[in-house]
């Protein structure tokens, strides 16, 4: 997948924006000290379900 197909998944999927940094290396998705627990757990599901 390109950076922009995984960016739209992450919106569609968790309503999260990460950036997508161009079609060979993904997006960024940088968490922050606002994010909650349950935010990073939920990026990371969705990461898995696209594994």
């Amino acid at each position: 997948m390109t950076g922009a197909q995984l960016q739209e998944e992450f919106w569609e999927r968790g309503r999260m924006l990460p950036r997508s940094s161009g079609p060979e290396f993904g997006v960024r998705h940088c968490t922050h000290i606002f994010n909650s627990e349950e935010e990073i757990d939920r990026a990371l599901a969705i990461v898995k379900e696209l594994a």
